[in-house]
């Protein structure tokens, strides 16, 4: 629950808190100022009753307007890109998330960069061990590499259920506020 000075700042600070790009905020203010109210400098989302960040506001706001929320990516769009050499799926991740975001996807698939033609491996066995047995040098999670954006970036790219896995590989789950000293 944020304390806002009005609605439209209120709206931004929330779609931006969401990762959406300044088009989507903006969109978001253009059309959610009217089916919005304030209560005691909190933004209320009128068709739920509730404040933005409350679960069934955002359920709201993912099924009837998702356009102004950032893209959540399938599981299977990284390893279509990856594991599978999909051309066309790393062009779309490519235009998803950015070289960047992409080359550090791929080298969780045991690949050089984006452009390694290779096929890659999934990241996380089924068994939840290392990845391809390596030593966790890519994975955010680890307490050698601990980083928030980084799995911020890697949960958008290749979702909830994968991302928990590479985080439970050393030790840790989403939203850990600190690494896994154990590993």
């Amino acid at each position: 629950m944020t304390i806002a000075i009005d609605i439209p700042t209120g709206l931004d600070e929330f779609f931006k808190a969401q990762g959406s790009t300044e088009a989507q905020r903006q969109d978001a203010i253009a059309i959610l100022q009217d089916k919005c109210g304030m209560v005691a400098g909190v933004v209320i989302l009128t068709a739920t009753g509730e404040t933005l960040d409350a679960e069934n506001s955002k359920k709201w706001i993912a099924e009837h307007k998702p356009h102004l929320l950032p893209p959540k990516f399938e599981r299977s769009l990284a390893d279509r890109a990856f594991a599978d050499g999909n051309v066309t799926a790393r062009g779309g991740l490519l235009k998803s998330v950015g070289y960047a975001e992409a080359t550090k996807i791929a080298q969780s698939y045991g690949l050089k960069s984006v452009h390694d033609t290779a096929r890659g491996k999934p990241p996380v066995m089924d068994d939840g061990k290392k990845p391809n047995g390596a030593d966790h040098k890519n994975n955010p999670f680890h307490a050698s590499n601990w980083n928030l954006t980084r799995q911020a970036a890697l949960l958008r790219a290749v979702g909830a259920e994968k991302c928990a896995a590479i985080a439970a590989s050393v030790g840790s789950k989403i939203g850990a506020t600190r690494p896994n000293p154990n590993y």
